[in-house]
């Protein structure tokens, strides 16, 4: 539903820049990356890789999948509470983390 070649009949391109630096000095390699990302964007509807760096956000991104809003359905129905979510869902696919489950609260398991 929501990878970088669903619902496209056009054949697809991937493009990977990867850096050797440390993760301390990475800042202007994210910034290169950040501005690529945006101009393919802009300029060829480029989908991003999810798990690599993502520096687009959910209005940035919303208009490129068809089916977006199915996947964010199905994401409240299976996981109504937020559970899996984090950060990086809410900003990337408009999701709002939810709250910790008694369980992790305690972290332990739940009794019946």
């Amino acid at each position: 539903m929501i990878s970088m070649a669903a619902s496209r009949e056009a054949p697809i391109y991937s493009i990977s820049l990867f850096t050797y630096d440390a993760p301390s000095d990475r800042d202007t390699y994210y910034a290169f990356c950040s501005l690529v990302a945006r101009v393919l964007r802009t300029l060829v509807d480029a989908r991003l890789h999810w798990g690599k760096h993502f520096p687009l956000q959910y209005d940035d991104i919303a208009g490129l999948y068809p089916r977006l809003e199915k996947f964010r359905a199905l994401c409240r129905t299976y996981d109504p509470d937020g559970v899996l979510r984090n950060a990086y869902n809410r900003r990337v696919l408009g999701l709002p983390p939810g709250r910790p489950t008694a369980a992790a609260q305690t972290g332990g398991e739940l009794s019946p």
